[in-house]
């Protein structure tokens, strides 16, 4: 039986991957990969997942240079989750530049919980993805469609270029939910 045979994918094809950092073990971050995201990932090393946006596979850090090289795989006790050990390079997995996608911790004193953010931005967006701003496109349109103005990014300069840079790169996507946000994003920023 090939290795992938054991793995249960779910009705689309797709399993979730949680990509761990290889030495403090901190969750970075959690994507979709399918049966040939999963066999790209064991044969280069390095981390690729499935695009559920766009249908296609998305080479972890093709846009952003923030690669992740994979030192190990685990399957979970159902076989329905995978963990993935990766060393991050830049120590950035997240599109608002953390290091973490889990950035935001509920506040459980209060009286009345709420999300807080506890990691600092590492690296501006506008600075990571600069190749999408200056030409509007990527190879990544993920990134370019996650990459939307966080809150702590108020440089009214940048948003503009932005919001220009998305006007062109919106015109060739397909993806009408994603569109409609970074509209929304242009406009209440404006």
């Amino acid at each position: 039986m090939n290795w992938l045979d054991s793995i249960k994918f779910n009705a689309d094809g797709l399993i979730p991957a949680i990509a761990q950092d290889h030495k403090t073990e901190r969750v970075l971050m959690v994507a979709w990969m399918n049966r040939e995201s999963l066999r790209l990932t064991v044969e280069s090393k390095t981390a690729v997942y499935f695009s559920r946006s766009r249908q296609k596979l998305w080479k972890k850090g093709e846009t952003s240079g923030h690669i992740q090289q994979v030192h190990g795989i685990r399957l979970d006790c159902d076989a329905d989750v995978l963990l993935l050990s990766v060393t991050q390079l830049g120590d950035i997995a997240c599109h608002t530049g953390r290091q973490s996608c889990f950035y935001k911790e509920l506040d459980l004193m209060s009286d009345e919980p709420s999300w807080q953010e506890v990691d600092p931005v590492l690296k501006d967006p506008a600075d990571i993805y600069a190749n999408i701003y200056k030409d509007g496109h990527s190879s990544d349109s993920d990134s370019a469609i996650a990459q939307t103005h966080n809150d702590n990014h108020n440089n009214k300069s940048t948003h503009s270029k932005f919001c220009k840079s998305w006007i062109r790169f919106s015109q060739n996507v397909k993806q009408p939910v994603q569109t409609l946000l970074m509209w929304q994003a242009c406009i209440i920023k404006a």
